[in-house]
């Protein structure tokens, strides 16, 4: 079955991946961006099993605030992976996260819209509809939900009073809900013009506020366990083994990992793509990275920095151990919508194509049969063994194991 594209029916809510509006996929519903991110199935364990020797100050703090299910704010300096944090602590725990960016909000899009209605003597008053996330809790009472405002003291005055009720009360447009805690964090007001104080009682339901401590050896063990995640696999543990080396030469892990990481892996995939020879000297590597890093370091970092530059330099021709390991490894990569397409057919057991009368004809998929559906110019069977592997590892499951299991459910079998 040539070129078959696959796709899979909408879904109401979309799901977000940290702030980048493009990636995550975020709602912008009522003026107010907001998203839902589930828990993978390797993600959601026993809480109680959380091995504490592997927490940090920072995230002992949270662990606690978790276990209590009280409401926390995290203030720290920005590009320190709160948020990243945040989210992998919910996961841990079984819940699913409803954040809120609430340096975009208005008042309503946390309080409720106002909207004419009728009581049962036929009087007309103004209601509250709820807003969109909220109803996604209403909506899956059994679901247990981190509610997390995001750039918390970034929130205008009457945001602030509109989160009162949600925070204090756990209580949305007038409705009670026992399916969710709050957290929240945001940034040093040195860092940002923007930062409000927040008000007394909403201050004190936060309390005790935790100060997320930066620029310490355990800070940044902590922000690489999650650029390692993020990294390994595309660009080698090697090559983020030598950045973390050098942690503390940069401003921000955020730095780390949005303009050195995100810069290396697009630059070496266009380069392996088009076919062309890498225009870059050590000097141009060498600049990337100083704009980059802190203004003030020793002697000793400088030397350090240029010893990485002459790293990223010989990385993006091969000629290091670990990069020709990923670069082996980025030259057999499945195209990155094409594997969307398959992890959503293995999870949902079918993939679907229109007939010449526009008439959706579902396909089934199993274990058993992907290999031979999957028929796309530059996969070969090794390339996509290696996808499925890495997508089971990553918690994916097949629907089917066997063709006869979606033939009995009326599915059709490829041929």
């Amino acid at each position: 079955m040539k070129n078959l594209r696959f796709f899979v029916e909408d879904v109401n809510v979309k799901k977000i991946d940290g702030k980048d509006s493009e990636k995550n996929g975020t709602e912008k519903q009522d003026g107010v961006r907001w998203g839902l991110n589930e828990p993978k199935s390797n993600e959601a364990i026993n809480k109680n099993k959380i091995d504490k020797k592997t927490l940090n100050r920072n995230t002992k703090r949270l662990l606690n605030k978790f276990k209590t299910e009280e409401p926390f704010f995290i203030q720290g300096k920005a590009g320190w992976g709160k948020t990243s944090i945040i989210v992998d602590m919910a996961h841990r725990f079984g819940y699913e996260v409803i954040t809120v960016y609430l340096d975009k909000a208005r008042a309503e899009d946390l309080g409720g819209t106002p909207v004419p209605d009728k009581n049962k003597n036929n009087e007309a008053y103004l209601a509250e509809l709820l807003p969109s996330w909220a109803q996604v809790m209403r909506s899956h009472p059994k679901q247990n939900y981190l509610l997390f405002f995001d750039e918390m003291n970034q929130a205008q005055l009457d945001v602030q009073n509109a989160l009162m009720p949600i925070v204090l009360e756990n209580t949305i447009a007038g409705i009670k809900f026992d399916n969710f805690f709050v957290g929240a964090a945001g940034n040093f007001n040195s860092e940002n013009d923007a930062v409000e104080a927040l008000q007394g009682p909403l201050k004190q339901r936060f309390m005790p506020i935790i100060v997320w401590e930066s620029d310490t050896d355990e800070s940044w063990k902590s922000a690489f366990e999650f650029i390692h995640k993020s990294w390994d696999d595309k660009l080698g543990k090697n090559f983020v083994d030598r950045l973390e080396e050098c942690a503390t030469i940069f401003i921000s892990p955020r730095i780390v990992d949005h303009k050195i990481c995100k810069f290396v892996y697009k630059l070496k995939v266009a380069l392996e793509r088009d076919g062309d020879e890498d225009w870059n000297d050590v000097d141009d590597y060498l600049e990337r990275l100083e704009e980059c890093s802190n203004e003030d370091i020793s002697a000793a970092q400088e030397k350090k920095r240029e010893k990485l530059a002459e790293y990223i330099f010989n990385y993006m021709r091969g000629n290091d151990e670990g990069a020709k390991k990923s670069s082996n490894k980025n030259s057999e990569m499945i195209d990155k919508n094409l594997l969307k397409e398959i992890k959503d057919a293995i999870e949902t057991g079918y993939i679907a194509t229109l007939d010449e009368h526009n008439k959706v004809i579902k396909y089934g998929v199993s274990r058993e049969n992907i290999y031979d559906i999957v028929d796309e110019e530059d996969v070969n069977r090794e390339m996509l063994e290696r996808a499925i592997k890495n997508l089971e590892k990553s918690g994916v499951k097949f629907k089917f194991e066997t063709n006869k299991q979606f033939l009995d459910k009326g599915l059709l079998l490829a041929s």
